[in-house]
Order: structure tokens, then C-alpha cells, then sequence
């Protein structure tokens, strides 16, 4: 395809116009070099190429580079971090909120009922959920994370009360069951993602099932006053209001969620915070491998331009609170540890780069500590980010992001080394009750939310971190190769728009 491009010209010609060297231009006609993505970058902007033509050039490069395999990994890793975009999570679900919002009656006059054909049961697990929310009654439930009626009636309820408790149990095909466990568990995760951002009461489990076993995990819904059992298909269902059967379902159910893996972590506070994240900074650092850190984030990372005492300081001046001190100091010291020894290779975005400029506050750092930056400091800092774009051999290497190639989500980050204690977290300021956050796990046991007491009640964000093996494996795979590609910008192109960023301040 790119000889097809500069056929009508010569080598002399194309050197001239690129900047390319001709022996090596040659070369790389012939197929004997591989042609660089600054290369490609020459080419396409030097020949002012169509954008249609351009994206084919860099896919076809990508594919060449990385082989079939990798490259389509790559391609639902990307389309995955989009789809993390709140707004579009949450539009996912119209249509299917629309046909689920149903009658409120149904009549359950008798201990047993017996009900058959898909629209009467939905309209009878409407009536349930309802009825449960209307007591404020905690709903258990199973299902598969790819029933639509079942999540689409979870969504409404649970995004009408959002503080409804609820515990859902997810039964997941195991990894030797599936043919392409990547899209199988980035499915999973995009199909249950807008509740856990709404409800702040969800709580969601998952078990391991094979072919099997699968028939054997009925969906159903357990409350006060109901147990009811649906056939997977959703076409037939059974209700009791037998008390005795629904307090051994209580039971049964909460047996089984103790030998379930946790989907979630729930943590309350900003104490909570602080002592997660120095836990999965130590843990990273102790198992990294490779001594290079790559980061993803919406806005840039900055806490390394900043001296220990100097935070330490901030938080000092501003809270009375021994323990908070106390646990700041020590996510400072762990960050720290982990700057000096390991590489840092880090990506943002524009739109995060005018977040941080407009705001001052930190991304690493919660919003409830309520560090802000002034101006001057915001200047400053973004100074020593340009000045390490610059430097050649730096251990912190900035890529800005081309977001008109890749746009990801306000508040996503991913932390990674490429091991199995990779993190990747999305962060919302505009979903939920502000005062949680929210941890996708990998656990094999399952694990209890942490409770501690709330020191602010506004400010705190919401995060959702995913930690499934294979999708973590597939984003450190993405962003290693972000750098090589035409989703960031060139080191001109970048290095031009800090500078005038930054004059303009």
C-alpha cells in the first residue's frame, strides 16, 4: 500500500519532500528495512494524504508490526477502555430499561405460583424488585451477566434507589471453556459496569462454571417476602411465599457467596483509600519485573515532581486528623519508593492536561485531602513535565495523546509492569454517592468491604478498578505499544503544544 502511494514519485523526489534518508527510503520500498512510525508520520503529512488513506497506512503498519494475534488484541483493548465512557455505559441500557419498565401489579395470591412465557415473568420480577424497594429490603440474586431483562431490571431498580442493597452472584464460563477469553471477560465487565457506578450498595460476586455444571445455576431472586426461580432462558418461573423456603434460600445463598470470588471491593473512606493504594503500590514494586512502570491517564501524572516534605506539609496544614496524617505520609513514602526505583513511561490527555490546569488538584492524590494547587505551582509542575519531554534518557517519559485516534474515558487510569498486580481504574466524579470506591477483584476467596468512619461527605471519588487477568494482560499490552503509533503525537507536535500550553497560563 505504500508503494502504492509513491509510485509516480522518485527516490530523490520523495527524500526531498520527507526528509527520509534515500539509500534507507529505498530499502524500505524493497522490503529490506522496516519503516518507522515517524517514517509514516513524514510520509502522511508530507504527501497531505486523506485521513481515510493515513488510518489505512498506520492499521497496515500495526498489523505488519505486532502480527494478526496481537494486533486485534489490541483493537478490543481500545474499543474496551472507550466504552468505559460513562454517558455511552449508561446508553447502553435505554432500549432495555424502556421494554422492562412494566406493570407494578401482578397477582401473587397463592403460596406457589407457577408462570409461563417471557412477558409474564418479567412483569413478575418487576413486581418483586418493586415490591423490595419499596420496603427497602436487601434483593439477592443470580444470574449470567449476559441476561439482558434480568440486568436491565437490576439497572432501573437499582439506579431508582441508590442506596438499595443488593448482592448479585455472576455465574462466569471458567477460561478453559472459552475460545476467546479476552472479549468473553471484556464483555462481562462492559455489560455489568453502569450499575456498579450508580449503586453504591451493589455488590456483585462471581463463580466459575463449566458446560456442564451451567444448567445446574438457575437465575433467581430472593427477598422478604419472595424466592423466586427462573429458567435461564427467562420463559418459565416459580414464586413462593413460603417463609420457610426463603429463609433457607437467604441461607443457601449466603453460602455460596463465601466460596465466591469477590467482583467488587467497596471502600468508604478516605482512610480506606490511602491504605489500599500504598498496599497496591508495594505490591507492585516488590513483583515488577521489566523496572518500568507504564501508566494511561486521563490527567497528567505529576505527584513525582513534588518532594516529600512538601506533601507531607500540605496534608499537615490542613487536617488535625492524626491517623489521615499518619496514612498520607505513608502513601507518599510508598510512591515515592516506587518513583526512585523503577522507570516511568506515562500517557494523557489534552482535555486531562486542561482538568489539572483549571483545578490544581492531583490525580493521584483524593479529592477529599483537598490539596489544590495554585496557579504559579501549576505552572511550574507542567514546566518539569515539558522539560522531561525534552530530555533524552529521562526515567519519566511523557507521551501526549492523540484523541482524535484514541479518546479515553475522563477519569481512567491504568498502573502497570506488565504483572499480575497491573491496575486499571476508572474514576467518576459525577455517578454515585461521591463517598465510595469501587474495586473489581481477582480474588480466589472472597472478600468482606472495608468499613471506616467518613471524613468528608463530598469530594470523594468513585473508582471502579478492573483486575481480571486477561483484560489488565491486554491494556499493558495496548499502552507498551501506544508510543509506536499514531495515537500519540509526534515529539515536535508535542513538545509545540506544551510550550504554548504552557505560555498562555
Amino acid at each position: 500500500m505504500l508503494n502504492a502511494v509513491l509510485e509516480d514519485y522518485s527516490d530523490v523526489r520523495i527524500s526531498q519532500i520527507t526528509g527520509i534518508e534515500r539509500t534507507r527510503l529505498n530499502r524500505i520500498k524493497n522490503g529490506k528495512f522496516k519503516i518507522t512510525i515517524e517514517e509514516l508520520r513524514k510520509i502522511v503529512n508530507s504527501f497531505m494524504l486523506s485521513e481515510e488513506k493515513a488510518k489505512e497506512l498506520y492499521d497496515q503498519y500495526l498489523y505488519e508490526k505486532l502480527g494478526k494475534d496481537r494486533y486485534n488484541s489490541r483493537l478490543i483493548a481500545k474499543e474496551f477502555l472507550i466504552s468505559l465512557n460513562t454517558d455511552e455505559s449508561l446508553g447502553l441500557f435505554k432500549n432495555s430499561i424502556l421494554k422492562t419498565s412494566l406493570s407494578e401489579d401482578f397477582d401473587i395470591s397463592e403460596d406457589i405460583v407457577a408462570i409461563n412465557g417471557a412477558f409474564s415473568v418479567r412483569r413478575a420480577l418487576n413486581y418483586v424488585m418493586i415490591q423490595a424497594t419499596t420496603n427497602k429490603d436487601k434483593i439477592r440474586a443470580i444470574s449470567s451477566p449476559f441476561s439482558d431483562y434480568f440486568l436491565a431490571q437490576i439497572f432501573l431498580i437499582t439506579s431508582s434507589e441508590p442506596e438499595l442493597e443488593l448482592d448479585h452472584i455472576y455465574s462466569l464460563s471458567s477460561i478453559n471453556e472459552l475460545t476467546e477469553p479476552l472479549t468473553y471477560y471484556m464483555s462481562v465487565a462492559k455489560a455489568v459496569y453502569p450499575i456498579f457506578m450508580l449503586n453504591t450498595g451493589y455488590n456483585a460476586y462471581y463463580t466459575l462454571v463449566g458446560h456442564t455444571t451451567n444448567a445446574l445455576m438457575p437465575y433467581c431472586v430472593i427477598t422478604s417476602n419472595f424466592f423466586m426461580m427462573i429458567a435461564p432462558d427467562g420463559t418459565s418461573a416459580v414464586i413462593t411465599k413460603a417463609k420457610s423456603v426463603i429463609e433457607l434460600q437467604k441461607k443457601l445463598f449466603d453460602e455460596r457467596k463465601k466460596r465466591c470470588s469477590s467482583f467488587i471491593q467497596r471502600i468508604r473512606s478516605t482512610y480506606s483509600y490511602l491504605e489500599y493504594y500504598c498496599s497496591i503500590i508495594e505490591k507492585s514494586t516488590a513483583s515488577i519485573s521489566s523496572g518500568v512502570y507504564y501508566s494511561i491517564d486521563y490527567e497528567p501524572c505529576v505527584l513525582c515532581f513534588f518532594k516529600k516534605e512538601e506533601l507531607e506539609q500540605c496534608i499537615t496544614n490542613i487536617s488535625n486528623d492524626e491517623k489521615l496524617v499518619s496514612l498520607f505520609s505513608q502513601f507518599v513514602g510508598s510512591s515515592y519508593d516506587s518513583f526512585r526505583k523503577n522507570k516511568q513511561i506515562s500517557f494523557f490527555t489534552k482535555a486531562g492536561l486542561r482538568s489539572f490546569i483549571e483545578t490544581g488538584t492531583i490525580a493521584e492524590i483524593p479529592d477529599s485531602i483537598g490539596l489544590v494547587l495554585s496557579s504559579e505551582r501549576r505552572k511550574e509542575v507542567l514546566q518539569r513535565v515539558l522539560d522531561k519531554m525534552k530530555e533524552e534518557n529521562s526515567n519519566k517519559i511523557y507521551y501526549l495523546l492523540n484523541e482524535n485516534e484514541f479518546a479515553p474515558p475522563l477519569g481512567l487510569r491504568f498502573l502497570g509492569s506488565g504483572t499480575k498486580t497491573d491496575h486499571l481504574f476508572v474514576i467518576s466524579n459525577r455517578y454515585g454517592d461521591g463517598k465510595s470506591i469501587l474495586s473489581f477483584e481477582d480474588d480466589s476467596k472472597s472478600k468482606e468491604a472495608t468499613h471506616s468512619p467518613d471524613i468528608t461527605s463530598s469530594g470523594f471519588r468513585s473508582i471502579l478498578r478492573f483486575s481480571n487477568p486477561e483484560i489488565t494482560a491486554a491494556v499493558y499490552d495496548f499502552v507498551v505499544s501506544l508510543h509506536d503509533t499514531n495515537m500519540v503525537y509526534s515529539k515536535e507536535k508535542m513538545i509545540e503544544y506544551m510550550e504554548r500550553t504552557i505560555a498562555e497560563m
